[in-house]
């Protein structure tokens, strides 16, 4: 039994969010947790957009290990360190991702037994200070990122420390035998990346997904060893240059919020960006672009363009960044040298067959990892007779991680299609402000639950042209013709919002779990429309959000519009007979994207669903923004009037058609298709929960036994139910969530304390 469970696991075809999930359920039992590992560098070479997307419970299963009783992970923290290493060499993007995990993880030390210095040691081991003089960029990289509110005689006791245990784990390494594994984890060079590559290629593992590889020609920046690099050189000080870049701008939104009153705020905002637009490096990239993303080069931040959205207690800054392509070649005018440093952040994307799609053929595996441990971390519902996709070729993709395209096929069951997309990183580079004497963001400092009472909605994420006067593609051409960098070929204009003393790490995973429902979405019913946006947290209170351009929240429509009735404004836009072919278009646009919204809003329990958080886009689209309460917390705690499965008006219900008409019943179907859809993917959806709710900081797992949690994910997720089971469940859904009491009374709410209109 335990040589086949071996077999399968070296050997079996399975996704990486199926093998995360086996690692933090065998992290007990040694031998089983480093045959798992083994399978990383796969995933590495083949799919690296997955493994980038999912880095943050690969990470935070090392602070899971090291909760554990010593000596007992040991064995495996040490393994899995080496495998994080290998993979940021060959990985600048997620190097960054890892070093801005440490900088919002260090102060986490109070959650479950979490111990700071783990992670310390993870980033010395990866950017070891061994015999770097002071004015290095690896030295920087401790006393001006990670160490900045650290007293000087602590951090060179630290740095010594790390230095005396990145020397332990060096002695241990040299003694492990030689083997393609081994040969893989201790590449430094080009050509040993290169022949690692092609190594793991011709051993014949067959994995379940494909996506995007490793351009390993674009890693050819300086074939010096990485650890002694001269300042200014080397794929780590362009990682660096990233992380000071974000920071910057960081800094500039701190400042910004200790300026009283908070009407001068905007003042002081153009000379701050004409500071950071004079000191702007070539090696500055758009911080909040994907893996699969064509990368962007920062040439110049319009110092006019930006704007600050005041509270009392935070400063969010729109800072629009104008920029040019890298891959294409448009970033000409620009040094050559510079060109070519950049490179090491450019994947190599191309959409690939799967071969295989997962079955239950893989419990055996969970159920070996579970029964010689004793944990109860699986739930009794490892497999339905809906969790496996009815293949009609023997080609079929795997909707994991990262995301999958639409099916063109007509049955909900048989659809199947190549996947892609992908959650991304982000990048960047520091400098100092114009305004004296203020503080620089805090890294360490902790929110309290209390501190969202002062969040801004809408402002924080949309660029709404009725706001600013003009749309975006008007204001595009304004800044690209008023611009001295205009004429690069490939110009392109982004919009970034920037936030400190925000947490914003809770929103990073919520936005992970969407994406996951989005990506079943397109791959199995394409009809139902959910739009993401990026969310960088960058520390524990730092953090960038993707603006959503050309939306704007019901709250503003219903305050401009005359007489606030969201049909009436659909028949005004849209056409004003019904039978008009633009209406019925926006109308059903409408209807899948309320429907799929409906659907997250029930899965995750998004509360705090007022009409400043609920968006309508120019083509009639539903969307919904700001994710701080989800999985049970809400405003108000335990006496939220938010009752609701989710939010359905009278208004909206209108804009339906009314009740049983067609359009209603069309939304009626797509709840109905949705839950069909995601039942077959519940253990995919449970393992992102599974896993990161394990020892976590955020609040949605606090005061919750998870497997409570997990339990009540899979009855909304409808595991077990029928399609007549199913459709009764949605009819009570929606008899529930029409014209709630509760609903009504929470935008009454809202609107006497927040003036947001219901």
């Amino acid at each position: 039994m335990f040589a086949r469970t071996l077999h399968k696991l070296r050997h079996g075809s399975m996704t990486l969010n199926k093998t995360i999930k086996i690692l933090y359920q065998t992290r007990k039992k040694p031998h089983l947790f480093r045959v798992a590992c083994e399978r990383l560098p796969f995933y590495t070479e083949t799919c690296v957009d997955r493994v980038e997307n999912l880095w943050y419970q690969l990470l935070h299963l090392v602070q899971c290990l090291d909760a554990e009783p010593a000596p007992r992970c040991s064995a495996q923290l040490f393994y899995l360190q080496r495998y994080i290493r290998a993979i940021c060499r060959r990985c600048p993007r997620i190097a960054l991702q890892t070093i801005w995990h440490v900088q919002a993880s260090v102060g986490d030390g109070n959650y479950h037994n979490l111990h700071p210095h783990t992670l310390l040691s993870l980033l010395g081991f990866i950017y070891p200070n061994t015999t770097l003089p002071e004015s290095s960029r690896m030295f920087s990289i401790w006393k001006d990122l990670v160490f900045a509110d650290c007293p000087e005689h602590q951090l060179a006791q630290i740095l010594a420390d790390l230095r005396e245990i990145n020397a332990h784990m060096e002695k241990l390494i040299s003694l492990e035998p030689d083997s393609m594994n081994e040969r893989w984890l201790n590449a430094r060079t080009l050509p040993q990346f290169e022949n690692c590559a092609a190594e793991l290629a011709a051993s014949g593992i067959e994995l379940c997904e494909f996506q995007s590889s490793i351009l390993y020609d674009s890693l050819d920046v300086d074939s010096r060893n990485l650890s002694d690099e001269p300042a200014g050189t080397g794929i780590e000080s362009l990682v660096l240059e990233q992380v000071s870049f974000v920071q910057s701008l960081a800094a500039i939104s701190e400042r910004l919020r200790h300026i009283q009153p908070v009407s001068d705020r905007g003042k002081y905002l153009a000379g701050e960006l004409e500071t950071l637009n004079n000191s702007l490096q070539s090696s500055a990239l758009y911080p909040l672009s994907a893996a699969s993303d064509e990368l962007y080069q920062v040439v110049r931040i319009p110092p006019t363009e930006g704007k600050v959205f005041s509270t009392k207690m935070r400063a969010p800054t729109l800072i629009f960044v104008e920029t040019v392509p890298v891959q294409s070649g448009g970033a000409i005018g620009l040094d050559d040298t510079d060109k070519e440093r950049l490179r090491p952040f450019v994947f190599s994307s191309h959409p690939r067959n799967s071969t295989f799609f997962e079955s239950a053929v893989l419990d055996e595996i969970e159920a070996s990892a579970v029964s010689s441990s004793g944990e109860t971390m699986l739930s009794p519902y490892s497999s339905s007779t809906l969790a496996t996709p009815t293949p009609t070729s023997n080609v079929v993709a795997c909707p994991d991680d990262g995301a999958a395209s639409g099916a063109g096929s007509e049955g909900l069951l048989d659809r199947h299609t190549n996947g892609r997309d992908a959650a991304a990183p982000a990048t960047g580079r520091r400098h100092t402000g114009i305004i004296p004497h203020l503080p620089q963001p805090s890294r360490g400092s902790k929110m309290g639950a209390g501190a969202r009472a002062g969040r801004l909605g809408i402002e924080n994420f949309v660029y709404d042209s009725k706001i600013f006067g003009e749309s975006w593609e008007e204001r595009k051409a304004r800044i690209r013709s008023e611009s001295p960098m205009g004429e690069l070929p490939g110009w392109d204009l982004f919009s970034v919002i920037v936030k400190t003393n925000d947490d914003l790490r809770q929103e990073v995973f919520t936005m992970q779990l969407i994406h996951k429902l989005k990506s079943i979405f397109e791959f199995e019913a394409p009809q139902l429309w959910l739009r993401t946006y990026r969310i960088v947290a960058t520390g524990a209170n730092i953090g960038l959000l993707e603006t959503i351009t050309d939306a704007c929240s019901l709250d503003y429509l219903k305050k401009t519009f005359p007489g606030g009735n969201l049909s009436e404004y659909f028949r005004s836009v849209y056409g004003g007979d019904p039978s008009n072919s633009d209406f019925i278009a926006a109308q059903r646009r409408f209807i899948e994207s309320l429907a799929a919204y409906s659907i997250v809003s029930y899965v995750l329990l998004l509360k705090d669903r007022h009409n400043g958080n609920i968006l309508l886009s120019s083509e009639g689209r539903v969307i919904h923004i700001d994710f701080g309460f989800i999985l049970g917390i809400a405003p108000g705690g335990m006496f939220s009037i938010e009752d609701a499965p989710f939010k359905l008006t009278k208004e909206m219900v209108d804009v339906m058609g009314g009740l049983g008409s067609h359009g209603y019943k069309h939304f009626r179907n797509c709840l109905c298709e949705g839950f069909v859809v995601l039942q077959k993917y519940h253990s995919e959806i449970a393992a992102l929960l599974q896993t990161t709710g394990q020892h976590s900081p955020f609040p949605c797992f606090h005061g919750a036994k998870l497997a409570r949690v997990i339990a009540s994910l899979r009855t909304r997720l409808c595991v077990g139910l029928s399609r007549r089971e199913i459709r009764r469940r949605v009819d009570h859904l929606i008899r529930k969530s029409y014209n709630a009491w509760g609903t009504r009374q929470y935008d009454s709410f809202q609107l006497r304390s927040n003036n947001i209109h219901p």
